[in-house]
């Protein structure tokens, strides 16, 4: 059977989402092209647990990623390689988005999943990926990697969970993340500590 791959070229034109949407769940992800990002590893989990889906991953070209062109082609690769289903499609975008468009492109998505394995690759600091997709409201999925420890205590993690009931289980964690790290309740923190 024979996997579909789409590179498309993102833009505020979201209409084409709107039958996606309720035949089928879109995961999203995204990044740059860096060390320790198991894109493929979650195109295999998606091909795993769904017939059907749509893997949408953004790979920005960074102008400090060595090879970047190179690395994006041995992404797209390695998460063709994993998709055995007919009903699973990739789409492999390379927009540099700014931070309202991130907001807007994870809102979109039914899940946002950040498959990082960096903790035995480099010293972990926090991921800042997880920003845009908190900011969404949107499900969200992360490993037990600890460059996501700030998500850790509001989510589980895969692979203690899976994409699935990430999906029906995650979003009360997200709206508490969103809570917790709005604007005001730092600028209560902030004024306390003053």
């Amino acid at each position: 059977s024979q996997s579909r791959y789409v590179d498309v070229v993102w833009n505020n034109d979201t209409s084409h989402l709107d039958d996606i949407v309720n035949n089928m769940p879109i995961i999203g992800s995204f990044g740059y092209a860096t060390i320790g990002k198991r894109w493929d590893l979650l195109v295999e989990q998606v091909n795993k647990e769904f017939d059907e889906a749509i893997k949408r991953i953004n790979i920005p070209f960074a102008t400090y990623v060595t090879d970047n062109q190179a690395k994006v082609d041995e992404i797209k690769t390695l998460c063709m390689s994993k998709i055995t289903k007919p009903g699973i499609q990739l789409q492999l975008t390379h927009e540099f988005m700014t931070r309202e468009q991130l907001v807007e492109w994870c809102a979109q998505n039914t899940i946002n999943c950040f498959f990082y394995y960096r903790d035995n690759v480099t010293v972990s600091g926090l991921a800042a990926v997880t920003d845009q997709a908190v900011a969404s409201g949107r499900p969200l999925l992360v490993t037990t990697d600890k460059t996501f420890r700030h998500i850790h205590p509001y989510i589980p993690a895969f692979p203690n969970i899976t994409i699935k009931e990430a999906i029906k289980k995650t979003k009360s964690g997200v709206n508490h993340m969103r809570e917790t790290w709005s604007a005001q309740n730092c600028r209560k923190i902030l004024e306390n500590l003053l």
